[in-house]
Order: C-alpha cells, then structure tokens, then sequence
C-alpha cells in the first residue's frame, strides 16, 4: 500500500538536529515516498490516484493548514503525527489556537494518530475521545560510528531555534550560572542573530556530521524548551553517550527514573546539575536506552500500521 508524505520538516536548512519524524518515516519504510509538492497539488493527485494514502507530519504550520483540504476529502485515508505543541507556547497565539479548537478535532478524526508520547496522546484523547492514537518511541538515524568509550567531555551545549518555546535565555542562565564555577566549555547551534559572551561558542547551522562531532565531545544536552512532545535532539545525544538535561515538559525528561545516570528532568538547582554532571554514564542503562529507540523496535510496531 502507497503511501505520500506531507510536511515542512525536509525543508532545507531547518535548525535543530540530525533526525525529524519525517526522515525517520521515510528511511525506515520503503512503501512512503516524499515528492515537494504543494498540498493543493497532492489534492489533485489524490483525485487520479484515490489508491494513495496520506501521512501528514506536523503541527500548526502551512502544510498542515493546507492539508486540511485534503483531510476533507479523505479521512479515512490519512495518517497523521501532530509533533505536538501546546499553541500557548507559539508565536502565532491565535493561529495555534484557531487550529487546536477546530481544525485539529478534525485530523483527530484520521486513520490512525502517532503520538511521541503518553503526555501528548492522552491530550489529544481529551480533544477527541475518539482519537486512534498510538504512541512510538521514535530511533534516530546516525551515519558515523557510535563511540562506546567516552573520555574528554567537557561541552555543555543547546541545540534549537531562538524562538519562545525553545526558551534560549533560559540556557544562556544556566551557562552563566555554571561558568562561574566550573570548567567547561559551551557551545549553542540556533539561527540566531544575538550576541553570545566570549564564553560561548556560537554555530548557526551544522551539518550532520559536525553535529555527530559535538555530540561526542558533549557532557550534556540542555533542553530548557517551554514544552517538546518528545526531543529528538535528545534522544540523538543520548544515543551518542552525551547526557540530557531538561525540564518537566519535556517529556523525554518522563524516563528519569529508567536512565537516572542518562537525564535529568530538573535543572532549578545548579548544585543539582553539577552533582548530575559528575555521575559516570551508566553503560547498562546507555545499552538499554539504545535498544529503546533503535530502528528495528520502532519498524516492528509501526510497520503494522501501514499494512
């Protein structure tokens, strides 16, 4: 069974980290192919070809408005994963909300709805009780070989846009907080245009190789996002050996009590954060982590659903 994939996370020089759903999606099943077009041109194409179903990846951006359209047509046709964020923690307050009272309700309505996590699917089953929802734990994909021996760590790095969600003026605290008391280096990767201290190493894009780099040479990933249904980024980094540090809304903060050594969901005490800093990586655990979120238990369970 074909599947077409619409969304706005293959776009180039998107900031953030290696994977996306999307790529994800599109390496691990052969049967969803990606074309750039516009959801009014899949529109039409979904009038010639009415065999084809549809995943849609995204939360309130363009696609997802523009594939509404589509929705309307063919519901019964469509897949869709939300990446969901909250609309109060977005730019563009009242087109977040517009489409979580409304348009949302309707792609609820899809075949199937893929959530990355229990947080995010039980809120939309309180939108839509009738949601079909699934929850994965999503792999990422590497293209350099994992270190399983990590010596020399000594960055502390945020990876992410400078928007209100992703909350970099809480990371520059911390930084600052941390710098005052012990050696480490720091590294922020985001599109920003502002003024970092000398402390600070500064990177608007990195590829994926560079990112695989800092990740190795990484102590720890902060993640101060006001709200993320998952982080990849953190995942990534986890997988890499690095640590993650973040807070309650983060939901891969919601594993803390099965990798204790791998994350910590709390970061109101700096004293917390060096103590957190210090704990040797729990190989154990790492190993299991990995095997969490590796490839073939994520193609084991979603494959089903695209039978």
């Amino acid at each position: 069974m074909k599947y077409r994939l619409i969304t706005s996370q293959l776009q180039k020089n998107s900031i953030g980290g290696i994977n996306t759903v999307a790529k994800i999606i599109l390496k691990s099943f052969s049967q969803v192919e990606y074309s750039n077009k516009t959801p009014i041109e899949i529109l039409f194409i979904f009038f010639k070809d009415k065999c084809t179903n549809y995943i849609v990846i995204g939360y309130a951006d363009k696609y997802v408005y523009s594939s509404f359209l589509l929705f309307i047509f063919a519901p019964s046709k469509v897949i869709y994963v939300p990446c969901f964020h909250p609309w109060f923690s977005m730019r563009r307050k009242f087109f977040a909300w517009l489409y979580e009272k409304f348009i949302l309700k309707f792609f609820l309505r899809a075949k199937f709805v893929i959530c990355l996590s229990k947080y995010e699917s039980d809120y939309l089953k309180k939108i839509y009780h009738k949601a079909n929802t699934y929850v994965f734990d999503y792999p990422v994909l590497v293209n350099h070989e994992i270190q399983d021996i990590f010596v020399d760590r000594n960055v502390i790095s945020f990876i992410g846009r400078d928007d209100l969600n992703k909350n970099l003026d809480q990371f520059l605290k911390i930084a600052q907080a941390l710098n005052q008391i012990t050696p480490l280096s720091y590294c922020v990767v985001s599109n920003t245009e502002r003024q970092f201290p000398d402390f600070i190493n500064h990177f608007r894009y990195l590829d994926d190789l560079d990112l695989l780099r800092l990740y190795e040479k990484t102590k720890a990933i902060i993640i101060t996002s006001h709200w993320e249904s998952l982080s990849l980024v953190g995942v990534e980094a986890i997988i890499q050996g690095s640590k993650v540090v973040c807070n309650q809304n983060v939901m891969l903060g919601n594993l803390v009590n099965e990798f204790p050594s791998l994350i910590l969901n709390d970061y109101s005490s700096i004293d917390g954060v060096l103590s957190f800093l210090n704990i040797p990586v729990n190989q154990i655990e790492l190993a299991q982590f990995r095997k969490r979120f590796s490839m073939q238990s994520f193609v084991s369970k979603f494959g089903h659903l695209l039978a």
